[in-house]
């Protein structure tokens, strides 16, 4: 029975999850224009991968050498020279038509101010804030900064997955892992074999651990969220 203040995890189908959080009042228009304060190598390869997909990026950069070299390696990018903790340069770089903004310097109280900023002043931008210490989490989780990225836990991921592939002795493979509300659930993505041992079994006959939900099977492309009875 959900109570208040409780957050909740939902999957599904993109299309039914967008339908979802639309009838909670939840916008889902999708991103075209991504508006990013700090240049550096984050940044970079986040913008380079959202140009190579069609979307608009426009990157805010205070060392003047760094534009230069945005603007020669991202030539479909508008590289501003400019101060992002500015509010009136903020609003110049037009930050008010733009769909979504990612906070990614290297200092975190820069990027929690700019969080703040955005979210207080244009509240249908989506916000992305970097923070790299793990330190005062309590107090940036009560914080309304949009979704919170430390790449530390990024890695920190990218070696579990690893480490725990090469631990499997299922025969199934480990191909993506995140852990959810600060490291308390964790979110699995893994390959099934023919050598499986789950392999033909109803999940409602597998020994699962504990609090284990199989929340989607992915059988060819197509999506199914499954009851006891598929294998």
């Amino acid at each position: 029975v959900p109570q208040a203040g409780d957050r909740v995890y939902a999957i599904g189908t993109p299309t039914e999850t967008a339908r979802v959080l639309r009838s909670m009042g939840r916008d889902t228009s999708p991103i075209r224009q991504l508006s990013v304060v700090g240049g550096g190598r984050i940044a970079f390869y986040l913008a380079r991968q959202l140009l190579e997909s069609g979307l608009g990026v426009t990157i805010i950069e205070s060392n003047y050498a760094r534009c230069e070299e945005l603007s020669a390696a991202l030539p479909k990018a508008t590289i501003l020279h400019g101060d992002g903790t500015n509010e009136a340069f903020l609003r110049e770089s037009g930050i008010e038509q733009c769909d979504a903004f990612a906070a990614l310097t290297g200092i975190d109280e820069e990027n929690v101010l700019m969080g703040l900023y955005v979210r207080k002043t244009w509240p249908k931008v989506k916000v992305v804030t970097k923070i790299n210490r793990y330190s005062f989490q309590t107090i940036i989780d009560a914080m309304d900064i949009g979704s919170v990225f430390n790449p530390r836990f990024s890695t920190s991921n990218l070696i579990c997955r690893y480490v725990r592939s090469m631990q499997d002795s299922a025969g199934s493979k480990i191909e993506t892992l995140y852990k959810l509300v600060g490291g308390k659930a964790e979110a699995l993505e893994f390959r099934v074999t023919e050598s499986s041992t789950v392999c033909g079994v109803p999940l409602l006959k597998l020994e699962l651990r504990p609090n284990l939900l199989v929340c989607c099977i992915n059988r060819g492309g197509q999506i199914l969220i499954p009851s006891g009875q598929d294998t």
